[in-house]
């Protein structure tokens, strides 16, 4: 076990107070081969016990994904003689066919002074040295962490870090760098990447096979509770066939509110990788958080929660407007967990026979009402025509400053600036709290209700299920506005606002739609 926490900032006057500056950051992800799919893989043995088997392809796969990371960082990191000796070397050895110099080893020992190396085993670590031409002065951080602390994962290079800091070895750069005047590291992590092999999924079974081209730049992959090992996210990378370069983010544990959060997450990403694509998964498997204990609060889960996905691609290039269905105006998100009653109101714990289960307690609907206040509050100014915040203060005036106590609160009117609402599945109470706060008509709360009669909870997919809802139903309109409204865990409520850029045909919608074989059976009365 091992943890660790760092704080950045990107604000100027932190400059100051900060221990190091972050110069570069570069990702590699060899998912797509098959071999380095498979080379760390969570399965089930003769006897069903689930385990992380590794295969004898490890370190073939580990050097390969290093040969490929380095190939896109020594642009970055080697000084200009060490990027002349490389290109003398390869003009000598095979433009001229001198047969007999050998390959040029990089030496990255003169653009770094400290190397933090994941301590994968003592076997990674003399490849690693090897490769590398380092001294054991350079290895002595990676193998001291691993001596005391072993393989604490993603958490090793900052104990290695530490290790560095404690040994007084940190010193001021002496020469001042174009970027930097702090001392450079590498902090190195090599991962290999493999399917999920699940009890409950069967890898035979996956035969959606849609074409996503190599321009994808982003992935996100959320999830409400399951966590495999690897993650799911990867098992998209792998049955794409995605490129070494995509950056995949996998979220697990957000709760319900997931979908949208990882929205608002791939619109910050795009914003610093312009003309790219982002692909935005979102699922939930009901039979991983199954509860088999008897506590009434913990079986209410089991009930309400169905299996869903949903997947959505966002682009940022100009291009693409004309292809596009609805374009990203605000995302917000709002998380009240320094509250305990937040905290604790959606919780997973044991019960008194250790059977795992996700507690729902009583105080959940309050505290829903008062995180959804709150993110109106921040919503508001950013939605509301002129008019209603016009209203809105001359209440305010009227009853807090002229003491008129016979004046009610004006509650804000959200059909003014939105057409459509698209509002988590919690349940039937929820949604009912829900109608009441916002002031909404049956019409309005159809897609969301009729969501969960038909698919239950599928927790963070259940917006985009509300979604297509509205379009199998012929109901989106060029420049109508939508507000996708997440809560879950946490506790966390969010909102993404679309703006639909074209008229969508309800029957050419329900051809590919989960709602295509039964719209017109839709909305019933219960």
């Amino acid at each position: 076990m091992g943890a660790s926490a760092s704080l950045l900032s990107n604000h100027p006057s932190h400059r100051y107070h900060s221990k190091y500056q972050l110069t570069h950051t570069l990702r590699t992800h060899l998912g797509a081969n098959d071999k380095a799919h498979n080379c760390v893989l969570q399965q089930e043995d003769e006897q069903n016990h689930i385990g992380i088997s590794l295969t004898k392809d490890l370190m073939n796969v580990a050097g390969e994904s290093l040969k490929t990371h380095i190939t896109f960082l020594v642009p970055l990191v080697l000084p200009i003689s060490e990027k002349l000796k490389f290109v003398a070397n390869f003009v000598g050895k095979k433009l001229l066919g001198l047969k007999m110099v050998e390959d040029y080893v990089l030496n990255f020992k003169s653009c770094f002074e400290h190397f933090c190396i994941h301590t994968g085993g003592k076997a990674v670590l003399d490849k690693m040295q090897e490769s590398f031409m380092l001294e054991d002065w350079d290895m002595e951080p990676s193998r001291m962490t691993l001596y005391k602390f072993g393989n604490t994962s993603s958490s090793s290079v900052w104990y290695e870090l530490a290790y560095c800091e404690a040994k007084g070895r940190i010193k001021k750069d002496e020469k001042p760098k174009k970027r930097s005047v702090l001392s450079r590291f590498l902090m190195l992590q090599t991962t290999s990447l493999s399917p999920l092999h699940h009890p409950n999924v069967d890898p035979k079974s996956r035969t959606l096979r849609p074409s996503l081209t190599g321009e994808l730049e982003v992935h996100e992959k959320n999830d409400g509770e399951v966590s495999p090992v690897p993650s799911l996210c990867d098992m998209v990378v792998n049955r794409y066939k995605l490129r070494d370069g995509v950056l995949s983010y996998n979220l697990s544990g957000m709760g319900c509110s997931a979908g949208v959060l990882a929205v608002h997450f791939a619109q910050h990403l795009l914003q610093s990788h312009p003309n790219s694509y982002a692909l935005v998964v979102s699922t939930e498997s009901g039979t991983a958080g199954t509860y088999w204990g008897t506590n009434p609060s913990m079986l209410l889960t089991n009930c309400l929660f169905r299996m869903g996905a949903s997947a959505s691609l966002l682009s940022n290039h100009p291009s693409h407007r004309h292809h596009s269905k609805y374009r990203l105006v605000h995302t917000l998100r709002t998380h009240i967990g320094a509250s305990d009653k937040g905290h604790s109101c959606v919780l997973q714990q044991e019960d008194e026979q250790n059977h795992i289960g996700t507690m729902l307690s009583r105080d959940l609907m309050n505290v829903a009402s008062e995180a959804l206040k709150t993110h109106i509050t921040s919503l508001a100014p950013l939605v509301l025509p002129f008019s209603e915040k016009l209203k809105f203060v001359a209440n305010f005036v009227g009853k807090k400053l002229l003491g008129s106590k016979n004046i009610e609160d004006y509650v804000l009117n959200f059909k003014s600036c939105f057409e459509h609402f698209c509002i988590h599945t919690g349940g039937k109470a929820v949604l009912d709290e829900m109608q009441e706060r916002l002031v909404l008509g049956d019409w309005d709360m159809e897609p969301s209700r009729m969501t969960l009669y038909k698919f239950g909870n599928t927790s963070s997919s259940s917006v985009w299920y509300e979604l297509a809802y509205c379009e199998a139903k012929g109901r989106i309109k060029k420049g109508d506005r939508i507000w996708q409204l997440g809560f879950g865990s946490g506790f966390k409520c969010n909102s993404a606002v679309w703006v639909a850029l074209d008229d969508i045909d309800g029957i050419e919608a329900c051809k590919k739609n989960p709602w295509k074989d039964d719209i017109h059976e839709f909305p019933i009365n219960n």
